[in-house]
C-alpha cells in the first residue's frame, strides 16, 4: 500500500512538472508585435493576440486590450506643460507628484528606466482599478506606459507582460526638445 501510494505521488509530481514547464515554455514563445508613434518617436512591443484600440485625432499614443478585456494599457507621449520650481519645467518627480491626487493610493513606487531616461514605476489603486505604469519626462515632453485591472491578482498575473513591454520601449527623439 506504501509503495502504491509513493508511486502515485511521484506520478502527481512529474504531472504537475510536466504542467509547469509546458506554461512557462508557452508563455516564452508569445509572439509580438511592434507599435511604433511617429509624433513622439516611441515605440514598443505587445503582445499579438491583443487588439489595437482606434488612434487619437492628436496621435500621442494607443490603447490595447487584452483579448479576455480583462486588462487595457495605453503607450503615450505628452508635452511638458506644467511649471515647477522655479519656474522650470516640473521635475518627473513634480509629475508623478500631480499625478496622484488624494483619491489615488499608491501601492508601490520606484524608480527604473524606460527607453533609457530615468523613469518612475508605480501601481497604484484607484477606486476598484489597480494600474501600474511607468513614465520618463524631459524639459519638453515625456511619454508613459500605463495599464490598467480590476483586481491585484490580474495585476500580478500580468507583472512580467509589463515588464517586457516597457523593457521593449524605445523612445527616438530627446525629451529635452
Amino acid at each position: 500500500m506504501k509503495k502504491r501510494l509513493l508511486i502515485l505521488g511521484v506520478i502527481i509530481l512529474l504531472a504537475i512538472i510536466l504542467i509547469v514547464v509546458f506554461i512557462f515554455k508557452n508563455q516564452g514563445t508569445k509572439k509580438w508585435k511592434i507599435y511604433e508613434n511617429s509624433r513622439y518617436q516611441f515605440s514598443l512591443n505587445y503582445p499579438s493576440d491583443w487588439q489595437l484600440g482606434e488612434e487619437p485625432t492628436n496621435h500621442d499614443g494607443m490603447v490595447f486590450s487584452s483579448p479576455d478585456g480583462k486588462k487595457e494599457c495605453r503607450a503615450y507621449g505628452f508635452n511638458n506643460v506644467l511649471t515647477g520650481t522655479n519656474n522650470q519645467p516640473q521635475s518627473l518627480n513634480e509629475y508623478i507628484d500631480w499625478l496622484i491626487s488624494n483619491d489615488v493610493r499608491v501601492i508601490s513606487k520606484k524608480q527604473s528606466k524606460l527607453g533609457d531616461h530615468e523613469a518612475i514605476q508605480l501601481v497604484t489603486e484607484e477606486g476598484s482599478l489597480i494600474s501600474e505604469a511607468i513614465y520618463a519626462l524631459g524639459k519638453e515632453s515625456g511619454r508613459g506606459l500605463v495599464c490598467t485591472f480590476g483586481n491585484t491578482l490580474d495585476q500580478q498575473n500580468f507583472s512580467s507582460t509589463f515588464e517586457a513591454m516597457s523593457a521593449s520601449f524605445k523612445i527616438k527623439a530627446n525629451l529635452d526638445g
